[in-house]
Formats: C-alpha cells, sequence, structure tokens
C-alpha cells in the first residue's frame, strides 16, 4: 500500500525539516524530541553528513522496536497496530505541521518578520524555530507559518510548556511541578525570576 506523503515527499507522521547551517543530526533530534537513529531510519539515504538545504523527515517521536512512543501527546488509536500514534498537530496545506499549541496562519501581503513578532507577540527564537525555512528579510505572501502561543520568548523542544496563572510566581510553579527554582531557570534560559508572573509562558520539566 501507498504511504500518505506530504508535498516535500514525507510521510504525514512525520516533520518536514530544511537543514540549517550549523545543524547536525543530534541538534534537530534534540529539537524535535526524538533520536538520530530513528530520523536515519526515516531517511534511508541520509548520512551523519549534512547539508544546508538538504530535506529531512523528522518522526513526530521515536519509534522503537516495542512500539511505545518517546513522548506523545495526543492522538488516535490505530487499531490494532502497534505503532505508536503521532502528537495532535495542525497539518498546514503543503506539508508543514504545526506543534500542539502553535496556530496555522498565512503571511498577509505587506508583512514583515517584525510584524509576525508583534502581532503573534513572541519572540525572535521562538518563531524562528518554530519556522526554521521561514526568510525573515523576505515574506512571500500566502505562505503558511505556525505560530507559538502569546508570550512564547523561546521553544520548549523537550518539556511541557505552561502559562502561569493569577499569583503564581516562580516558587510556586516550581512546588506545583515538583522541581526547584533553579532547575526552572535552567530549563528557561531566556528568562529572568521576575518574569514568572501571570501569563508567562515555561517550560517545565
Amino acid at each position: 500500500m501507498q504511504q500518505d506523503v506530504n508535498t516535500q515527499g514525507c510521510p504525514r507522521t512525520s516533520y518536514t525539516y530544511i537543514v540549517q547551517q550549523g545543524d547536525s543530526l543530534q541538534t534537530i533530534a534534540t529539537a524535535y524530541n526524538t533520536t538520530v537513529d530513528a530520523i536515519l531510519r526515516a531517511n534511508p539515504a541520509a548520512t551523519e553528513r549534512l547539508s544546508v538545504g538538504q530535506v529531512l523527515c523528522v518522526p513526530f517521536t521515536d519509534v522503537s522496536n516495542t512500539g511505545t512512543p518517546g513522548n506523545v501527546t495526543g492522538g488516535e488509536s490505530g487499531g490494532t497496530t502497534t505503532q505508536p500514534t503521532p502528537p495532535t498537530i495542525t497539518i498546514i496545506p503543503g506539508g508543514a505541521a504545526c506543534p500542539v499549541g502553535y496556530a496555522a496562519r498565512t503571511i498577509r501581503a505587506g508583512e514583515t518578520y517584525a510584524d509576525l513578532l508583534i502581532d503573534n507577540n513572541v519572540s525572535y527564537q521562538a518563531m524562528r524555530t518554530a519556522n526554521p525555512t521561514l526568510n525573515p528579510a523576505q515574506l512571500v505572501t500566502g505562505t503558511r507559518y505556525c505560530a507559538p502561543p502569546s508570550g512564547t520568548r523561546q521553544p520548549c523542544t523537550r518539556y511541557r510548556t505552561y502559562r502561569l496563572g493569577e499569583g503564581e510566581n516562580l516558587n510556586a510553579v516550581a512546588r506545583a511541578f515538583g522541581t526547584t527554582p533553579g532547575r526552572l531557570l535552567m530549563l528557561n534560559p531566556t528568562l529572568l525570576p521576575t518574569d514568572y508572573t501571570e501569563g508567562a509562558i515555561v517550560c517545565v520539566p
């Protein structure tokens, strides 16, 4: 049976990733919460030596021989199959996929990259990581992109995201998740201790 693929030739259970300057299989695997072996299995022709512009299919999560997902956040049962279910995503026409909580949006005529950051209230780092193929210097009207949740300063690629509620601060979040303030600050290197206020989005273990 023919496999369901997107326009870049990747299965729809994979992200389509275009290799950037400085990328390695390990950094890509870490960013997408998978493993180097899983990426190599999904790309039989790929090697450890990557080229800028190379297209890789990155599985939503590592699939072990036992069929146990590494970190699945949603999906539907596959019947009697032992394949893990992919995380809940937003499919963008053209094959791109947005992570959970991210919104699929379209660049409007005349918009600049700064407009995207201001309109979505996110940092450059968060937008750039979510949309590595989007050229900040030359946006094309009609291009689809993934907008991180408002207030995002950094991507939580290996951890869960949490939005602080009324009256919560660094110490309160640490207690709620059974960790320490120091650990939270390590997981959120772009945040100050005073940034932990109502509405802030942070990475939690």
